[in-house]
């Protein structure tokens, strides 16, 4: 049975020991450095253990506002739809871009991903020599909110004269013009 809560700082300890149960040990470095950004969800048992997690750090990247940093279900509970209604359980609370990462050879992920409306933006070589995929979720022009491609993206730059501050924003192509 799944109880899928907003994690708090309080759960810690046991995310660690899921996060050790279904990442690879050079994974942790980048764990240990995660800042959680108030949208990340776990999956936890009758027991209190956790048996997945989803989580969302604020980025700064052109592509979206944040990203999935993690999505991790551990094994005894794979192939149940925990990794799935933990995205959901985000996308319901989270309306700004939301983007990851994943290697092409996750056909699971990249199922459950495109599945769940996800869009992919680019392809990457990976520093291992593999490939992976960009996919972005709630990509809108921010003019007149309509829904964008990921390859119908463009920028314009954005000023604000009060403070004079300058940041590049997504617009459809008619707002462009």
């Amino acid at each position: 049975m799944q109880n899928i809560v907003k994690y708090e700082d309080k759960y810690s300890e046991q995310l660690t020991i899921a996060f050790s149960e279904v990442f690879d040990e050079a994974e942790l470095p980048y764990f240990e450095a995660f800042e959680d950004s108030g949208h990340s969800f776990i999956s936890i048992d009758r027991t209190g253990k956790i048996d997945g997690f989803i989580l969302i750090s604020k980025t700064e990247e052109a592509i979206g506002a944040y990203e999935i940093s993690f999505l991790g279900v551990t094994q005894r509970q794979r192939g149940k739809g925990y990794a799935q209604a933990l995205i959901k359980s985000v996308l319901a609370v989270l309306e700004e871009p939301l983007w990851l990462n994943v290697m092409e050879t996750n056909v699971q992920a990249v199922r459950i991903y495109e599945y769940l409306g996800f869009k992919e933006a680019r392809r990457f070589k990976a520093e291992c020599g593999d490939y992976g995929l960009t996919y972005v979720i709630h990509l809108k022009c921010h003019s007149c909110a309509v829904d964008l491609e990921p390859d119908s993206v463009y920028m314009d730059e954005h000023v604000c004269l009060l403070k004079k501050i300058r940041k590049l924003v997504r617009v459809c192509r008619k707002c462009l013009t």
